[in-house]
Formats: C-alpha cells, structure tokens, sequence
C-alpha cells in the first residue's frame, strides 16, 4: 500500500501546475532598470564639461552692434569658473560685458578686458550648478569687414567638492563663435522669393504640409529650415512660415 500511495503522490506531483518562476517574473523589470542606469552612466560618463558661445545672428555690417552669450555645460557640479574669450580687436570693439543673468553670484573682480580677451572669474554660493547655465553676455560692436573668429582661450572649471579638484572641460567647435562682417548690398528680396524659400515641398505653394514638415524638422533641433539665414532654426523661421501661409490663402 505504501508504495502505491508514493506512486500516487509521486503522480500529482507530476501533474501539479509549476509555480510561476520569480527570476521570469521581474525579469523585463529588471532589464528595463539596468537599460536605463546605463543609458544615464553613459551619457554622463562619457560627457565633458563644455563651454559654449553663441550669437543669434552670424552676419552684420560695419558698427552694427551684437551680442554673445558664454555658456557652461557641467557633468559635474562646478562652482567656480575662470574664463578667457580671445577675439580679434581690429575687426569688433567690446561696449561691455552683461552678467545680470548669469549663474555666478561671487566674482573674484569684475569681468575686464586684456590684451584682445575677455576675462571672466567668479564662483556661486551653491554647492556647484550642473547642467546648461548662462556665464555672462559680451557686447560688441563690428568695425571692419570679414570673417571674425572669438573663441575660448582658456577655461577652467572647479569642482564644488571642497578640494578646488579641476573638471575636465571641453573647448571644441562649440567653443568657438565665427561672425562675418561685411557691406550691406541693398538689396531687397521680393515676396515671390520669401514664399518660395518657405515652400519647404517644393511643390510651389506655402501649404498646411510645409508647416508640419516644418515642426518636424524643428522637433529634430536642425537648420534646415532657417528661413532668415541666422545661422539656427528658431521661432522666428515659424513666424515667416506662417506669415508667408496666411498671406498665401
């Protein structure tokens, strides 16, 4: 009898749904935490501080005034920042250095000018800023015609973790601002000209179609599409589209 009642036992068993694997069970919630620490280590990991120099528009004519803003791109927290931005003092003159909105709350001296460079020192009360922030805007006026190349000189970042340890900052082409100086022509593009540079399809007409193009390309953060020729795709492009759409209907 025992050895029947063993076989019995011994077939439900057998039968018995298996319970379900807890390893399967968090499985694909476990490998959708590790694809996303990764993918944050990798970004950070492998990223650079940057200092970056941007201009809203790269074309002007003598004694035009423009701007340029220097920003910090931190990986890791900073919180103090030396900087020196060369520029050529035959082709642009410097009317003054804005820092009303800049992520530096502690200069060490006041931003000055030497020998052909923009010099700017200063720290910030916090702990130390990560991410995109504003340093200060440099004012200047072009005085001569051609191409005027301002680039980061020298910049360096420390680190807010109370040992003033260096961070590895990145000085590429992000670095850099090219402006071109040159005569205005007078001339004056007709309407014609404006629609069809706005007929992003080609297809002779500005239509609902070229604005969704339009947004899509913008999505993509790209210039294709940089109707004023400003040297970046920004809102203004989609005010002559539309201004061109509604004028077309």
């Amino acid at each position: 009898m025992k050895s029947v009642r063993q076989a019995f036992l011994g077939f439900i068993k057998k039968r018995r749904p298996v319970p379900p694997n807890r390893t399967v069970r968090y499985m694909f919630s476990i490998a959708f935490l590790i694809a996303i620490i990764l993918s944050v280590a990798s970004v950070v990991g492998s990223s650079k501080s940057v200092i970056m120099l941007e201009t809203k528009q790269k074309q002007h004519a003598p004694g035009e005034a423009f701007s340029i803003d220097i920003y910090a791109v931190a990986t890791t927290p900073v919180n103090a920042v030396s900087l020196s931005i060369a520029y050529p003092e035959d082709k642009i003159e410097i009317l003054g250095i804005d820092r009303g909105e800049s992520v530096i709350t502690l200069w060490t001296s006041d931003p000055r000018v030497e020998n052909g460079a923009v010099i700017l020192e200063g720290g910030t009360y916090r702990k130390g800023f990560v991410g995109t922030h504003l340093i200060a805007t440099i004012n200047a006026k072009a005085r001569s015609t051609g191409e005027v190349v301002i680039t980061t000189k020298e910049a360096n970042l420390l680190a807010g973790d109370g040992k003033g340890t260096k961070i590895d900052a990145k000085v590429g082409e992000d670095s850099v601002v090219r402006v071109q100086i040159a005569e205005s022509d007078g001339t004056i593009e007709g309407e014609a000209v404006v629609l069809l540079v706005s007929d992003v399809n080609a297809d002779g007409k500005v239509s609902l179609e070229d604005i969704s193009i339009f947004m899509v390309e913008w999505v993509k953060q790209n210039n294709r599409y940089d109707f004023n020729n400003d040297g970046s795709m920004t809102f203004k492009d989609f005010s002559i589209l539309l201004s061109n759409y509604f004028r077309s209907q």
